[in-house]
């Protein structure tokens, strides 16, 4: 095994390569597209939108949270975007695509939310 060399990049290639790892653009770049990918891609939130369901069941005042506030009463949660837009719109269709059957306590925010007609 003599005569065998590791190959290296040379010098102004690789100081090249460590300033753009130290730019702040690059940096502020990768910290945006972790929040991307958080925001669109974030692991499996059925949990969190049977909370969401459960508090609404329990507690009418959530429920008037969720009316006049919309995705705002959400904040608390670890919702995707997607999880958040058939909350607040009442999609049975999503929700329950998402969760699963909903028996009718569950069903109680997007019923109140389908009967408000607020468009």
């Amino acid at each position: 095994m003599t005569g065998l060399r590791v190959a290296q990049a040379p010098a102004h290639s690789r100081r090249k390569f460590q300033d753009v790892w130290r730019d702040p653009l690059v940096d502020e770049f990768a910290e945006r597209r972790e929040e991307f990918v958080v925001a669109f891609w974030e692991p499996d939130s059925r949990d969190e939108v049977l909370r969401v369901l459960e508090r609404a069941a329990d507690d009418p005042a959530f429920i008037a949270q969720l009316t006049d506030q919309g995705s705002e009463a959400l904040q608390d949660y670890h919702l995707t975007m997607q999880a958040k837009a058939a909350l607040v719109s009442g999609d049975v269709n999503w929700i329950q695509g998402h969760v699963g059957k909903l028996d009718e306590r569950l069903m109680t925010w997007p019923s109140c939310r389908l009967g408000q007609e607020i468009w």
